[in-house]
């Protein structure tokens, strides 16, 4: 049975690797190779937080970006 789990959990992840699009996130993915889904998921976290980081960096730019330009 755990022969079985095994060939299941490689499937999935070839499946995973072979429908990524092209970017950040797939190249990450295909450097490091995980070979299990624990460890794609521990990855895609990492890049959502990453992500969600740089999101919120931009949205305090932009909104600092009219007071910075007022005073010049």
């Amino acid at each position: 049975m755990a022969n079985k789990a095994k060939k299941l959990e490689k499937f999935f992840v070839k499946a995973f690797h072979k429908g990524l699009r092209v970017g950040q996130f797939s190249d990450s993915i295909i450097l490091r190779r995980p070979a299990s889904i624990g460890e794609i998921r521990t990855q895609t976290e990492k890049h959502i937080e990453a992500e969600e980081d740089l999101a919120d960096r931009l949205q305090v730019e932009h909104k600092a970006s009219p007071f910075l330009s007022k005073g010049n």
